[in-house]
């Protein structure tokens, strides 16, 4: 057995006399802030260790973090909490931390709040909310602001979380086949409206375009941030194409385009309205002796109706994602462009650029412009609408005539709910699902009031499917507020 050896040194200091001496304060340690209330402020701005030992302070351990207190407590060891995000996330400096709006994208310290709502992560075998190993950051795909901006062939759902884009190949086949699919439905909709006056036509085709109204709504609903189950969310996706919805969702170019998507979209929609008016003067005009004398059909009347029927369906997307290029969400004292966290609102004169080369021409032009122009169309005719039934019939056919503008009331409100999810977006999820819920009120009050249709039937169907949006919001606050 071995004795313990105390050893005492004593050493001599000899201080020049030349060299005057000044006694140092005491700095602060964590020794005095170090019950995980506070942390030692050690660090400069970008992480460094701070030289002047007097510029150590206490702080209070910021919300949404985890200080691990004892001697640990300092600066470099405060880790965002599982569900939060620090701004200053490469230099690890003084910072914020934010919730995220995902927050499974967000990696850190074990966070209770969250217990049970994230699953079972398949490698720890307990709660992703609950692993202590996590290295706080983005999870897989994520980056940037709120850990949101989706890379790395992923592409960001209504959820704001990022999921894995299938095979590139793949993605473009089934945007191909949706785009296929939309001009079909477009088309054999200009076909009816066109061949067939006969009144029990008319009322199949206010049939449809009560159903293409109600998946409008509903579509944009599927946008809201709420917790919608994934059958519910292909179901919608389905919907989308239905009511001739696209630039998001499932009709996405994130998975096509990976740079710059949201760009290439507003583009492509730029570039819809001349496509819609141009491709049938291109295929029926060369043609026009030949669809007069075999299928008795004015190509003039029929490139008109044509133009008309495509404009008014695409309205509300192309009111959707022009007003994107608008919308902004404040993280952190910064605005970045709500459709792209990596796109900064200030001071980006590329995104000026945008908003009045693109944006503002296309509010004014299609957004405001393609119903005021019908409607300015119709008002002329007004005392004599059975003279321009046959160019104006889809806006007319199953209207009473003092309800003559009904179908340009349906495009506006549309165009409007989807500009509500937008413009409401970057004001946090409640607000933005209460004014929603209120603009769909308003639609159903000013439905009842003016109940515009000839056949009661048709009347009754769109309270119903009014109605059914109300219902289909109100059930999806349920899934917002639940948490278990």
């Amino acid at each position: 057995e071995y004795s313990p050896i105390n050893t005492v040194i004593y050493v001599r200091l000899q201080i020049p006399p030349s060299e005057d001496f000044i006694e140092s304060v005491a700095w602060m340690s964590t020794s005095k802030c170090g019950d995980g209330s506070r942390y030692l402020n050690d660090t400069t701005w970008n992480g460094e260790l701070e030289p002047d030992v007097s510029l150590w302070t206490c702080n209070l351990c910021p919300k949404n973090a985890l200080c691990p207190g004892g001697r640990l407590n300092t600066w470099n060891n405060v880790q965002a909490y599982f569900g939060s995000w620090r701004e200053n996330q490469q230099h690890r400096g003084a910072s914020n931390f934010t919730e995220c709006l995902a927050p499974n994208m967000c990696l850190g310290a074990p966070n209770e709040q969250l217990k049970g709502l994230y699953g079972i992560d398949p490698t720890y075998g307990i709660d992703v909310a609950l692993i202590s190993n996590y290295t706080e950051g983005c999870y897989r795909g994520g980056t940037g602001p709120l850990c949101s901006v989706c890379v790395n062939g992923t592409w960001r759902t209504n959820s704001f979380d990022c999921t894995k884009c299938s095979d590139p190949g793949l993605s473009v086949f089934f945007v191909g086949l949706t785009i296929f699919v939309i001009v079909v439905i477009l088309v054999a909709t200009i076909i009816v409206t066109i061949v067939d006056e006969e009144t029990e036509t008319a009322i199949d085709l206010q049939m449809v375009k009560i159903m293409v109204n109600h998946l409008v709504i509903s579509s944009s609903t599927s946008k809201l941030p709420l917790k919608w189950s994934p059958l519910l969310r292909s179901v919608f996706n389905a919907f989308d194409v239905l009511s001739f919805s696209f630039g998001t969702g499932a009709m996405s170019l994130e998975c096509v385009q990976t740079s710059f998507a949201w760009r290439d979209t507003l583009i492509a929609v730029a570039l819809t309205p001349v496509v819609l008016v141009l491709l049938p003067v291109i295929t029926l005009w060369p043609c026009r002796k030949t669809w007069a004398t075999r299928c008795r059909l004015d190509a003039g009347t029929t490139i008109q109706v044509s133009a008309m029927i495509g404009l008014l369906l695409a309205h509300p997307s192309i009111t959707k994602i022009t007003l994107h290029l608008f919308a902004c969400r404040t993280i952190n004292e910064k605005r970045y462009l709500e459709i792209d966290f990596s796109v900064p609102c200030d001071n980006n004169d590329y995104l000026n650029v945008l908003r009045y080369a693109l944006g503002i021409p296309m509010i004014l032009l299609y957004c405001v412009g393609i119903p005021v122009w019908y409607f300015v169309r119709l008002w002329r005719h007004r005392d004599d609408l059975d003279a321009v039934i046959g160019k104006y019939g889809f806006l007319l056919s199953g209207f009473k005539p003092t309800r003559f503008y009904w179908e340009l009331y349906n495009t506006v409100r549309k165009g409007l709910f989807t500009a509500t999810t937008v413009i409401f977006l970057p004001l946090g999820a409640r607000l933005q699902i209460w004014a929603t819920m209120a603009v769909l009120q308003g639609f159903l009050a000013m439905e009842t009031w003016g109940h515009p249709h000839v056949n009661p039937v048709l009347n009754a169907m769109e309270d119903l499917a009014l109605s059914l949006d109300v219902f289909q919001l109100f059930l999806g606050l349920g899934l917002f507020f639940v948490t278990d």
